[in-house]
């Protein structure tokens, strides 16, 4: 779909202003963050319209209750896309589980050739050790007395 073809018009119209299409309208992130209920959904999809929203970003957080990516969880992202058709709003699926972007929730980050590599660089040493899991995250820091390494490990 291409955005804004308004745009291409040689003169802005009044009307746009007075009465924007979904494009020109806002579009929030919507929390999806305990478990899913297509009516419920399908419902609150009807609320943006009548709250004059252009449409939303399906925005998965902390406390999803249905499995990211499954079956039930693209039968709502279908039924409230459709909504959004009917009630001529636009659906957008934003393409990460909570955080870290990119990483799919972790379905994207269990294989280790697809995680991250980094460098530790620290004047005081480094000492490589074994533990369960995966690093999802790190970050850098300032500090004289903490080594980078042992702020990493606590993710």
């Amino acid at each position: 779909m291409m955005f804004y073809k308004e745009k291409e018009e040689p003169e802005l119209r009044e009307e746009l202003f007075e009465n924007p299409g979904a494009a020109y309208r806002g579009a929030p992130f919507w929390a999806w963050n305990k478990k899913l209920n297509k009516k419920e959904l399908v419902d609150q999809v009807e609320q943006f319209k009548k709250m004059g929203m252009g449409g939303f970003h399906i925005h998965c957080r902390v406390g999803l209750d249905t499995e990211y990516l499954g079956t039930e969880f693209f039968s709502c992202v279908e039924a409230c896309e459709k909504k959004a058709k009917e009630e001529g709003l636009l659906c957008y699926l934003y393409d990460e589980d909570r955080w870290p972007s990119g990483s799919a929730g972790g379905l994207v980050t269990k294989n280790p050739e697809n995680r991250t590599r980094f460098l530790v660089l620290s004047p005081l040493g480094y000492k490589e050790t074994e533990e369960e899991g995966y690093m999802a995250a790190a970050k850098a820091v300032r500090s004289k007395n903490v080594l980078i390494w042992d702020i990493m490990k606590s993710y």
